[in-house]
C-alpha cells in the first residue's frame, strides 16, 4: 500500500472517481451532508437534511488533497453528483441533480467550472460516458408531470411507467441529432440514436 486516505464523514458517499494527468492525479466525486474534511480541507453544508455534491482531487505524490469543492453550479442546489467521465487530456464532465432537475456539467483538471446545463422537471438518476470523438452521452430515467421530458428543445413522452432516454451532445452542450418516439434494445451506437425512450432496459455503458 502506497498511501491510504480516510474520509471524515458517516453520511458521505462516493459516486465515482478516476485517474488523469502526468503525473497521475485522483479526481474523487460524491454526496456528503453536513460536512466533509479530506485531509486538511473542509466543507460543509446547513446539515444532515441538506444534502449535496463534491469533487475533490488528490496528488498520490505527496499524499496531499488539493481540492475540495461544492459541485455543479452556484449555491446550495447541487443535491446529487451521480457519475464522471473524462476525456483523459483536459477536461472531465459530472452529471446528477441541480434542485428539481438534471444537469451535465463540464470542469477543467483545476475544477473550474466551464458550463453546467439543466435539463427536466425532476431528479432522476442520470449516467454519461464519452465516445471517441469527445462527446459526451448522458442516459437515465424519467417519470416527470404528464410522462414528458424537456431536453433542449426536444420533448420527449412515454407511455409507460418509467420512460428513458439517451442523449448524444458535444462538449459545448450542443445536441448533434435526435431521434424521438424510438422502441430500442440492445448496445447503443455513438454515431446513431442520440435520443432513446420506451426501451425495456436501458444499456449504456460497454
Amino acid at each position: 500500500t502506497l498511501f491510504a486516505q480516510a474520509c471524515i464523514d458517516q453520511y458521505a458517499s462516493i459516486t465515482g472517481f478516476f485517474a488523469a494527468g502526468s503525473p497521475e492525479r485522483l479526481y474523487v466525486i460524491g454526496n456528503y451532508a453536513s460536512h466533509l474534511k479530506l485531509g486538511d480541507l473542509e466543507i460543509s453544508t446547513t446539515g444532515y437534511e441538506d444534502v449535496r455534491g463534491f469533487m475533490a482531487k488528490f496528488e498520490p505524490i505527496t499524499g496531499e488533497w488539493v481540492w475540495l469543492e461544492n459541485g455543479c453550479g452556484p449555491g446550495a442546489n447541487c443535491y446529487q453528483i451521480h457519475d464522471v467521465a473524462h476525456n483523459g487530456v483536459w477536461h472531465y464532465f459530472t452529471s446528477g441533480c441541480y434542485h428539481d432537475q438534471k444537469f451535465v456539467a463540464k470542469y477543467d483538471f483545476d475544477g473550474n467550472e466551464i458550463w453546467m446545463e439543466k435539463f427536466g422537471a425532476k431528479c432522476d438518476f442520470t449516467e454519461i460516458t464519452i465516445d471517441d470523438n469527445g462527446d459526451l452521452y448522458v442516459a437515465g430515467t424519467y417519470s416527470e408531470n404528464q410522462n414528458v421530458i424537456n431536453i433542449g428543445s426536444i420533448q420527449l413522452k412515454h407511455d409507460k411507467g418509467v420512460g428513458h432516454y439517451v442523449a448524444h451532445i458535444d462538449t459545448r452542450f450542443h445536441f448533434i441529432s435526435i431521434g424521438d418516439e424510438e422502441i430500442y434494445s440492445g448496445s447503443y451506437s455513438p454515431s446513431g440514436l442520440s435520443v432513446l425512450m420506451y426501451a425495456p432496459s436501458l444499456p449504456f455503458k460497454q
